[in-house]
């Protein structure tokens, strides 16, 4: 949109699904803009500031591999969360569910970050897209959403997991599972999940704490001791450790593992400068002390985002069997 300076009506320059971001020239005649879609490549477009200008377009992103595999759009569905407040998720149903009517459900980093929207998504095509649609292929449906914490929900949702992280999130974990019974008859019994970073974190919260609800989850370079992590990031959400012991307790994996299970698979990279890998290590060791059983992939060279190519198509692999042998139970 624009509106004048001192106030007054607002005039939309644009109005097609997906995300917008514009940028004005100095004189302030023209407009360069990046839209893109769910499935559709950020692209820079320029035009004139009038309502129905046509941009041209100006760059074509992508291989040409990208573009013999189309993506699906998403469909963004609510749900109610236990206590009675709105969770928003983007849903993708597979052209042929499989026969097990197994689902997936997905779980971003970072804990405040938004994947209900139109637009392409932050992660990318190899640590997102790519791998979510070839869940979709074989048949998976798989949900991407927004649980407590996240962005778009404004500071209510966003502080009132403080001193508290992997409970009520977690509990919107539940709720989703719960909806893709309800609304899209998925078997209660074949629901796996996954992410990574504070996913990861999360997947091991829901494994542990919701054992009944989740048959498999991939766990990729999680963080299981927030006294681990760094100060600026957990002291926002926890305090310290000296003045909430109690909350670094209920929010950290590794005093929980005695609720586990079903099916864990830990994927960790060992140079992770990010969430170190101290935190895989004492996560096996726990879970080996309390009897449970895991399976374990481990990147020698690889930091929290593994970065090479070779690690990426490796890693998706290992998840893909890990919930084709929990999820189908073929």
């Amino acid at each position: 949109y624009t509106m004048p300076a001192d106030g007054g009506p607002m005039s939309r320059l644009s109005d097609t699904p997906g995300r917008h971001v514009g940028y004005l020239s100095p004189d302030g005649r023209r407009l360069a803009l990046v839209f893109g879609d769910a499935v559709t490549l950020p692209d820079l477009y320029l035009g004139t500031l009038a309502p129905e200008a046509t941009r041209q377009q100006v760059t074509t992103s992508g291989a040409d591999a990208y573009y013999q595999h189309p993506l699906v759009k998403p469909e963004i569905v609510s749900f109610a969360h236990p206590d009675g407040g709105p969770l928003w998720a983007a849903l993708y149903k597979p052209a042929t569910p499989n026969p097990e009517r197994a689902a997936v459900l997905h779980l971003h980093g970072g804990g405040y970050r938004q994947f209900a929207h139109r637009g392409w998504s932050v992660y990318g095509y190899a640590l997102h897209l790519g791998f979510l649609h070839y869940l979709l292929e074989q048949g998976y449906t798989v949900l991407d959403f927004d649980y407590r914490g996240s962005a778009g929900y404004g500071r209510d949702y966003r502080t009132d997991i403080a001193r508290s992280m992997g409970i009520k999130d977690v509990d919107g974990a539940v709720a989703a599972a719960a909806y893709l019974v309800d609304q899209h008859g998925i078997d209660s019994t074949r629901i796996g999940l996954y992410g990574v970073s504070y996913g990861g974190f999360m997947t091991l919260m829901a494994l542990f704490h919701a054992p009944d609800v989740f048959q498999a989850g991939s766990a990729w370079a999680a963080v299981t001791d927030w006294e681990n992590y760094q100060r600026h990031y957990t002291q926002q959400r926890l305090r310290t450790p000296e003045e909430e012991p109690e909350a670094y307790r209920r929010s950290s994996p590794l005093h929980h593992v005695a609720g586990l299970k079903n099916h864990l698979q830990i994927q960790h990279g060992m140079a992770d400068s990010n969430v170190h890998f101290q935190d895989a290590v004492q996560l096996m060791d726990a879970l080996v002390a309390a009897g449970k059983p895991f399976d374990l992939v481990l990147y020698p060279q690889s930091s929290h985002g593994w970065s090479r190519p070779e690690v990426w198509l490796h890693s998706t692999r290992a998840a893909f069997e890990f919930f084709e042998t929990h999820l189908k139970k073929r």
